[in-house]
């Protein structure tokens, strides 16, 4: 992961000089939807025998209309320099940029149904009194968890959740514990 985290910072780097950063990570952001939402792309991105011309073209004709020329430069230096398999950790690192520019964390939130505004606002901002800083909240479903929550913050795991108290139970009494 290091050896990409350059390539992010360069990116960030440019779009701070450029005064581009919403713009860059808007782009950034639907490069990364688009591509988990086709796995051909990236399957064939990241095929030894497919040319670095040839997946020069398919990016050029996936995201042409839609991304700026800085970012049609950004993929052919990925694509010179090998780092296709990484386009989506460099892309993540480029954002934790943009949010850490704007003193923001991302809180990835996961719960076993679907969390109201109310719940939402309330984790926000005990985040946010935690943290010191703006959060970015994102909500994932996982039924798993049974009941309770599991957030992610800034590297951190918060797990609140029913599965994990069961399986502390388990482990205490395989242990002789209880």
């Amino acid at each position: 992961m290091a050896k990409l985290k350059p390539y992010s910072e360069a990116f960030f780097a440019i779009a701070l000089e450029k005064n581009k950063i919403d713009d860059y990570e808007a782009q950034a952001n639907f490069i990364l939807e688009v591509y988990k939402k086709d796995p051909k792309l990236k399957t064939m991105l990241e095929h030894p025998q497919v040319t670095m011309n040839q997946k020069n073209t398919v990016l050029k004709e996936a995201f042409e209309s839609k991304v700026s020329g800085d970012f049609l430069s950004f993929f052919a230096l990925i694509l010179r320099k090998g780092r296709e398999k990484h386009l989506t950790a460099i892309l993540e690192v480029f954002l934790t940029l943009c949010l850490s520019h704007r003193d923001t964390l991302e809180a990835k939130v996961f719960s076993p149904t679907a969390l109201t505004n109310t719940q939402e606002n309330a984790i926000k901002e005990k985040l946010i009194s935690i943290s010191g800083k703006n959060i970015l909240l994102k909500t994932e479903l996982d039924p798993s968890l049974i009941a309770g929550l599991k957030v992610i913050v800034d590297g951190k795991l918060i797990d609140l959740s029913v599965k994990k108290d069961i399986s502390n139970i388990k482990k205490a009494m395989k242990g002789g514990h209880i």
